[in-house]
């Protein structure tokens, strides 16, 4: 029954399913083999861009990061990589007991860009200095996306990341965990790589819910303390030597199973669970294969759904074209060469100034409004810094860092001009 199911996955369904199953047997084997492990190993990788001044005025990440370490076992490995346009191991291995918080002292916050494929490289790195006698982990405290200063480059790091530097963590076994700052974090990007290697993404809308998000992960990390866990009952001397040599009279009765072989019988119950587990898992993929395939209804347009005619005009030629139109509910200013297909309309503007997602145009109550996606370089209405969310009017000036554009309603345009009248006699 397993064929016909992996046949009606698409190439990259059936490889995420199958990778699934793949970590659930070693799971199941891990098990069978030596019971629950932990990690004995943690990279914590610190973003020092210089947006973090922004999300954490009160340095309130260095404390949550202060108190993770301090909260973990005293033997357990731990080092810190501060990354923004390359990873610097300011914290080599060593165990938490012996960890000195003025390191993170360091973290000044001020880096130019946010590369998180060489965070991830410089933590996988560290991770191989030695082999685990544990499970190791990856914990990412970011605020940003990946930017490294060019489309392409952006492009490349992507890649790199999804790709190879994933491909490294699962063969070592390595899981990858995420805080996430803010709503300008890659969620699309991360997320599929901390369930790949057996982590998850978690995202803490302020500052002050670093800590609360840590704490998750760490619970999640180490699982239960083996240190509080009840010591084995040791088997009485005496109960042994009647089971090997009961007196002639008795009956012969079952022997009792040991404990060893009690711990064998769970554990293999636990990976036949984690087995149909996967199984269950193939399934799900086959039906939601099925379901995407389904035609999707035509949608129905409503009186709601009208937009007027409006566009930007490109003052100073900063674009390929001259005027852009507002398509649709929202509309994004980015520097990005090939956007997403999320439903978005993008207007590009090709310049390392302009942010990934720069701006956002959007249509509600009859109107635009221009909101500032926390840019760099800032969005500008008619010479004033946008702070939030602002109603655009016919002939307002909008500018993007430097690039001036002018919004337009067409209906208005059209009044403004004049038609000129041939001198023929009436």
């Amino acid at each position: 029954m397993s064929k016909p199911v992996i046949s009606s996955l698409n190439p990259l369904q059936a490889c995420h399913a199958l990778g699934a199953l793949r970590r659930l047997l070693a799971v199941a084997c891990l098990l069978l083999a030596a019971g629950a492990v932990q990690a004995d190993r943690i990279v914590l990788l610190v973003d020092n861009s210089g947006s973090m001044r922004m999300n954490d005025v009160n340095r309130l990440v260095p404390a949550g990061v202060d108190r993770f370490i301090q909260s973990l076992p005293p033997d357990t490995q731990v080092a810190v990589v501060s990354f923004d346009v390359r990873g610097r191991l300011i914290q080599p291995l060593i165990p938490a007991g012996q960890f000195n918080p003025a390191i993170l002292d360091q973290l000044d916050y001020r880096g130019p860009w946010t590369d998180l494929a060489l965070a991830v490289e410089r933590g996988i790195y560290e991770l191989r200095s030695s082999v685990p006698s544990g499970r190791d982990a990856v914990l990412m405290i970011t605020d940003g996306m990946m930017d490294t200063g060019s489309p392409e480059g952006d492009l490349r790091a992507e890649s790199w990341l999804s790709n190879d530097l994933t491909a490294q963590m699962v063969n070592r076994d390595i899981s990858m965990w995420v805080v996430a700052l803010s709503e300008e974090a890659d969620f699309r990007i991360l997320d599929p790589i901390t369930r790949s290697t057996g982590g998850s993404y978690h995202r803490a809308m302020t500052a002050a819910d670093v800590g609360t998000a840590m704490e998750r992960i760490r619970d999640a990390i180490l699982g239960d303390d083996p240190m509080t866990a009840p010591a084995p009952v040791p088997v009485p001397p005496a109960a042994t030597e009647v089971a090997v040599a009961p007196p002639p009279a008795t009956p012969v009765a079952a022997t009792p199973e040991t404990p060893s072989s009690t711990e064998a019988s769970s554990r293999g119950w636990l990976a036949a669970t984690l087995l149909l587990l996967g199984t269950g898992l193939l399934g799900w993929a086959a039906w939601q294969t099925l379901q995407s395939r389904r035609p999707l209804p035509a949608p129905t347009i409503t009186p709601l759904e009208y937009f007027p005619d409006c566009y930007l005009v490109d003052l100073h030629g900063a674009t390929h074209q001259s005027t852009h139109p507002l398509r649709g509910k929202y509309n994004m200013i980015t520097r990005l060469q090939q956007p997403p297909d999320d439903g978005i309309h993008y207007i590009q503007i090709f310049r390392r100034q302009i942010g990934r997602r720069h701006a956002l145009i959007e249509y509600r109550d009859f109107s635009f409004w221009v909101i500032d996606q926390q840019s760099v370089n800032g969005t500008f209405l008619n010479g004033d810094r946008v702070m939030s969310e602002t109603r655009l009017k016919h002939g307002d000036r909008l500018r993007f860092y430097k690039y001036e554009f002018e919004y337009c309603v067409s209906d208005l345009a059209l009044s403004n001009e004049t038609l000129i009248a041939d001198n023929t006699q009436v």
